[in-house]
């Protein structure tokens, strides 16, 4: 009650269900309002964003579980640890096993950023366009698994193409295979890199991802490992060590 009056509604004009609603709305997506996205978020804020982001997932999103089918998505404690860090941090590279969920996690974690918060243009880079569907599919399957009442309180899906996925708060997802160009003019909010190792040009996407970074965008790479002395080898080593951003 006192959260609603302090934003100017009048707690009476709300049912029950609709209080209930409306204060679970404003935990998935806490304000983000003088938050510098350029730079890495201290404790609290990556705490608050954290824990809003883990709700709505856990709340609101289902995964596809081999001989079990659609199946609540409860994050494991490696999927929480990876989230806070690329809440926190504006690059991140995550070296991985196989299938532990990561390109899951990161897919859910792409729609919480654009459903909920106006104005950010993610981009999704994979191996090959047929990668890129697959990708996009993933947050596809998180959306139309939402709560009716979630998809109606939030912004509507403008498009829904093969490769692209804009909401009417003029948030976009858009997936790509590496040999596009990510930096071409746009202000992008995220970059991500899916297998990174295995893309056909790994030095080429980051050239191309390297104007975004300089000027404040966020790059999340995660990857299986291809053996030693690849491009996403070194840059790994090169997180590790401090060597790089």
């Amino acid at each position: 009650t006192r959260q609603l009056r302090q934003s100017g509604l009048d707690p009476s004009r709300f049912t029950v269900e609709a209080l209930d609603r409306e204060l679970a709305w404003r935990r998935w997506f806490p304000s983000v309002e003088g938050v510098d996205f350029t730079s890495n978020l201290d404790d609290e804020t990556t705490e608050r964003l954290f824990q809003g982001c883990v709700a709505f997932l856990e709340d609101n999103l289902f995964i596809r579980v081999p001989g079990q089918g659609k199946t609540p998505f409860r994050l494991r404690d490696a999927q929480k640890l990876v989230l806070r860090d690329w809440i926190r941090n504006r690059n991140t590279v995550a070296l991985k096993a196989r299938q532990i969920g990561f390109s899951t996690l990161v897919g859910a974690y792409c729609l919480w950023l654009t459903f909920g918060y106006p104005d950010r243009q993610v981009i999704m880079l994979s191996k090959t366009e047929r990668e890129s569907i697959k990708l996009l599919s993933k947050v596809k399957y998180n959306y139309r698994g939402m709560p009716e009442w979630v998809r109606e309180r939030g912004p509507k899906v403008l498009d829904r193409t093969k490769q692209v996925m804009t909401f009417d708060n003029d948030s976009v997802i858009e997936s790509l295979p590496s040999a596009n160009d990510p930096a071409r003019g746009e202000s992008v909010f995220l970059i991500v890199v899916d297998e990174w190792a295995f893309l056909p040009n790994p030095e080429e996407a980051w050239a191309s991802i390297q104007p975004v970074t300089d000027i404040g965008g966020r790059v999340i790479g995660i990857s299986t490992a291809k053996g030693e002395g690849n491009f996403f080898h070194r840059l790994w080593l090169d997180s590790q060590t401090h060597v790089n951003n």
